[in-house]
């Protein structure tokens, strides 16, 4: 069964919400503030009101390559009361081998991706990140956001790998050419997500040290509770 925190349950593939990831400090992130997904623009146009319906209006990332949104079927959000942003991430070169330059490049983009992402986001209109199938390229920027945001590492890393469990029990919710069993979807590990959580950590700070956006995306508790249910929250820096 897959976690509550996947909204709205079982209408798009690899979608949930990122609310209620703590960090070191005990700060969460605020549900309903910040979701990833696979490409949404394959949903039927029933299926996608009912997703945005449940969502509100949003700003969508779509990490999708030039290429990618030649072949797929025309961004169907912005009627729908989305706000689309293309940042495209072109992390793999199709037929190259893997190279050290290939990685720095990939880690640039996936760092640039994310400034761009939270630098957009504000207390009132949520965040949708999502490319293709949601696990490679917006699981990365997404990691690369919660280490900013101080999330434990190993929330960071049990959230990058559910997606190869997201993707399984959805595969009836992803596009033709990777609902067909012949279609190979290769699962993303938790030693890919560390290491680039590793050379980020080795970068520039990825974004400013003022801290103002981080109440954009996080709720501190005030007290102290054994449960989160009996926790009052301070959100935005204010009560």
């Amino acid at each position: 069964m897959l976690p509550s925190r996947q909204v709205p349950p079982d209408l798009a593939p690899n979608f949930r919400d990122l609310g209620g990831l703590r960090s070191s400090s005990g700060a969460v992130i605020v549900q309903g503030r910040l979701y990833r997904s696979a490409s949404l623009v394959h949903l039927t146009p029933h299926t996608l009101d009912a997703v945005t319906d449940a969502v509100g209006p949003a700003h969508y990332f779509d990490l999708r390559t030039e290429s990618e949104l030649a072949f797929d079927p025309p961004n169907p959000l912005p009627s729908r009361g989305w706000t689309w942003h293309h940042i495209p991430v072109q992390d793999q070169v199709p037929g190259a081998p893997s190279s050290k330059e290939q990685a720095q490049g990939a880690l640039l983009q996936y760092i640039g991706a994310a400034r761009e992402i939270v630098a957009t986001l504000n207390a009132d209109v949520p965040g949708v990140v999502s490319c293709s199938l949601g696990k490679d390229r917006t699981g990365m920027v997404i990691a690369l956001i919660l280490q900013t945001l101080d999330i434990n590492p190993h929330e960071i890393t049990a959230d990058y790998v559910f997606s190869n469990l997201c993707l399984a029990n959805q595969r009836h919710l992803l596009p033709p050419r990777w609902r067909d069993e012949g279609a190979e979807i290769h699962p993303v590990t938790e030693t890919s997500c560390l290491s680039i959580l590793a050379a980020a950590a080795a970068q520039p700070p990825l974004l400013p040290a003022d801290g103002a956006w981080r109440g954009r995306l996080l709720e501190w508790p005030r007290g102290n509770s054994s449960g989160p249910d009996a926790v009052p929250l301070v959100r935005d820096g204010r009560a």
